[in-house]
Order: structure tokens, then sequence, then C-alpha cells
């Protein structure tokens, strides 16, 4: 975990600090309930029990010690009907809920229903938690077609809690929703605009002046960066690796290593870099334009992420290829160091980004299995990603053997 160096801070909240890095235990907890049983079932005005208010509160020492000591206070209802494990999926309580489903003698209530016939699935979506949906997805006790009381399954409250808008591809309900389709949860049978307005509220003109905003003010960010990557990718595209052979020699202002293998990819990897960019820069130019409709703008706004996510590895994979052209030969081991750390710090610069993806991969391959997750649109997905890899390693093979 990264160090944090902007702590966002709540009042009356206290903040998580460097040296607090376990909870510690709770004795005073074991020694109240050993000296009074009928404390763990005695709930407060507001009807919730001392697990409740452990589970809301993050306590998972507490929630351990209360269901070892007194298994049966695991299946309390509060005075919504609520189990522990509800209100930590509605308080967002990650460890709690990823607790209660690794440990079996709780899978009895993984399943239960509130007084509006929500489980703990339907609240974790509900709030839209990727990592507390993710855990009960994997636990296959979980039903993942169980209606509530307004017969919405978790498939179609995932559909509804959505409002209109432009979204990240990993965003946590998006990934909820895509995870349920791949694993062929079912639908609820009524009307499809029944629910629309308790989640989403918005006109749509408001809808459309909010997309319009998003659009305009993420494509100025986006072209700054774009730009510096074309001018790299341009610069590099005449400053080549080896330098030039001189004009009295043979085949003079020809590039010096433009026979070795691994510099047909870095050429490759380098045009690549310059054209995706400079593509990217023009899909930016539409959706920043408001004359241009709305559709179009979105349009444009995918490709241009999709481009610039492609020049970036490009132009990562083209430095590398070029640090191991003209470090190998003198010093292999700092070359290979090099490329390690290039890679490292790709994988950890977005460590959210990265861990949401392979957390995906995760449970999709444990519950629905490996062919569905082919024959979904996350293989196209990651093709799509991946592509510049396959273009320019194919390239450098092909053309080191057909000369």
């Amino acid at each position: 975990m990264l160090p944090l160096y902007a702590v966002p801070v709540k009042k009356g909240k206290a903040i998580a600090t460097l040296l607090n890095i376990t909870e510690p235990p709770l004795e005073l907890t074991r020694q109240l309930l050993e000296a009074d049983a009928y404390s763990a079932f005695q709930p407060d005005r507001k009807g919730s029990f001392p697990i409740h208010i452990a589970a809301s509160a993050g306590k998972l020492s507490a929630v351990i010690v209360l269901v070892t000591m007194f298994p049966g206070c695991a299946g309390l209802r509060d005075s919504d009907g609520r189990t522990s494990v509800h209100v930590a999926a509605k308080k967002k309580r990650h460890d709690i809920v990823a607790y209660a489903c690794q440990t079996p003698a709780l899978s009895t209530i993984l399943n239960k229903q509130d007084i509006e016939g929500n489980t703990a699935l339907h609240l974790a979506i509900e709030v839209g938690d990727w990592w507390i949906f993710a855990c009960l997805f994997v636990n296959k006790q979980v039903d993942l077609n169980l209606p509530n009381k307004k017969k919405h399954t978790p498939l179609e409250l995932s559909v509804n809690t959505i409002p209109t808008g432009l979204y990240c591809l990993l965003n946590s309900r998006i990934l909820i929703q895509e995870t349920l389709i791949a694993a062929n949860a079912a639908r609820g049978i009524f009307r499809r605009d029944a629910g629309m307005d308790q989640y989403c509220p918005q006109s749509e003109a408001e809808d459309e002046e909010k997309g319009s905003a998003i659009v305009s003010n993420s494509t100025q960010f986006l072209s700054v960066g774009l730009v510096l990557i074309t001018t790299m990718a341009f610069g590099a595209t005449f400053a080549l690796p080896g330098g030039y052979i001189a004009d009295d020699h043979t085949n003079g202002g020809m590039p010096t290593l433009a026979r070795v293998k691994q510099f047909q990819g870095f050429m490759m990897a380098n045009t690549l870099a310059f054209f995706c960019s400079s593509l990217a820069v023009l899909s930016l130019v539409f959706a920043g334009t408001p004359t241009v409709e709305l559709p179009m703008r979105y349009m444009h706004y995918n490709i241009s992420i999709w481009l610039s996510l492609n020049a970036v590895g490009s132009l990562a994979i083209a430095f590398a290829i070029a640090v191991y052209i003209m470090i190998t030969p003198v010093a292999a081991k700092t070359s290979l160091a090099v490329i390690v750390v290039i890679l490292s710090i790709g994988i950890l610069h977005s460590p959210s980004i990265t861990e949401k993806f392979a957390v995906l991969l995760l449970v999709l391959c444990i519950r629905p299995g490996i062919l569905p997750v082919l024959r979904s649109s996350i293989s196209k997905v990651m093709v799509l990603m991946c592509w510049p890899l396959i273009v320019i390693f194919g390239w450098q093979e092909f053309s080191s053997r057909y000369r």
C-alpha cells in the first residue's frame, strides 16, 4: 500500500496514522462477555445488537470475539431486519464482509434478507463498493438471482443505480454490472422504467449538460499530455539510439544500428507512439467541440483514451528497447534492471486500476469459469489494449527473418 501524501480527514473521525498498523486486541470486550454473556444479546434503543455496532464501526476483532464466544449472535437482526453482514456491506467494511465470506459457520446468513428484501449483495451493489461485491460474488453460496420486495435482482439493481453519464471502464458500478452479466445473473420481470426515477432523478437535459461539461473539462488535461507524447516520439525519430553512419563511409547518413534486430522493434514502437498520440489529439478536438452532438463526442472521447493508452505503452516499449540496444553489449545486467524498473513503475503507478482488473479476472475465473470470460467482451478489451505489443514484436521478428 502506497503512503498517503494527501490525507482525507472527516470531522469527528481520527486519522489512520502510519503507526496504527494493526487493531489492538480487545481483551476488555472478552472480559465483559465472560462476566455477562447476556450482554451480547442485549439491543440498544435503536434495536442494534453489539455485533451490529462492531460491524458498523469496522471492529473486526470484536466481531470475531462475539462470533467465537457466541455463534448465535451472528444471525441477530436489528430493527431493519439486517444482520451484521448487511450493516458491514452498507458501511463499506470490507474486512468484516471478507471474514463472513471466509467463515463456513457464517454462510447461512449471507443470503438473509432485511425487511425490504435486500441481501448483503443488494446493499453492496447499492453503495457501489467493488471490493465488498467481489467478496460476496466469489462465495458460491451467495444467491445472485434473489429479488428483493421491489422485485429487483442484484443485476437489475446494478442497472438502475448507475446514473446517466460518462464513466471509466473500471468504475466500480460498471465492473459490478459487467461481472453479473458475465455470470448470467437474471433480471427481474417488470416495467423497465418503473424504478428509474427513484435512482436517476435527473432530467435528460441535465444529463446532457453534465456529460458535455465532463468531456470538455477532461479534454483540456488530456490534450496537454498527448502533445508531450507526440513531441517526444517525433524527436526520438531523428535522435536514434547509436547515432548515424558518417558521411564518408558506406551508407553514410544511415542509422548505425539499422541491421540490429531490436532496432526494428524500436522504430515500430516509436511510430505507433507518434501516430496514436497524433490521432488521439484529433479525436480530442472533436470531443471538446460543443457544436458536435454528444454521442459523437462520447465516441471520440473513448477513442482518444484508447489511443492515448496505446501511445504511452508504445513509448515506454520504445524506451526499453533503446536502453536494451545501447547498454546490453557492455552492461547486460544494467539493461535488464532498467527494463524491470520500467515494468514495475508502470504497474505500481496505478495500483488501484491494476488491482481492480486483476480481481475482476480472478472472481470471474472462480465463479463463471474461464470459457465464459474468454467469450465475453473482457477478452476483446484485453486484445485492444495489448495490440501494440503484438505489432511491435511481431514486426521485429518478421523484419529480422525476411529482409
